[in-house]
């Protein structure tokens, strides 16, 4: 394996924790704000997808500024 896969993959490891950590906060501040337990979910689960999407666009455009 290169290394630049290996920074690629290490980042969207990074990436993918900050996205467990932003669903989990969105959450829990949904939860603190008084959402019930369906609507913390959603609110955290919408925090995750955007988080990810915003992410996944950063790896594939260093992706593919590294193999140029």
């Amino acid at each position: 394996m290169s290394n630049t896969h290996v920074v690629i993959m290490s980042f969207a490891a990074i990436a993918l924790f900050i996205s467990f950590v932003s669903g989990v906060a969105g959450g829990y501040l949904a939860r603190r704000g008084g959402a019930n337990y369906p609507d913390a979910a959603v609110q955290g689960a919408r925090a995750f997808a955007a988080t990810v999407l915003v992410i996944a666009s950063v790896v594939a455009s260093v992706a593919a500024w590294l193999k140029n």
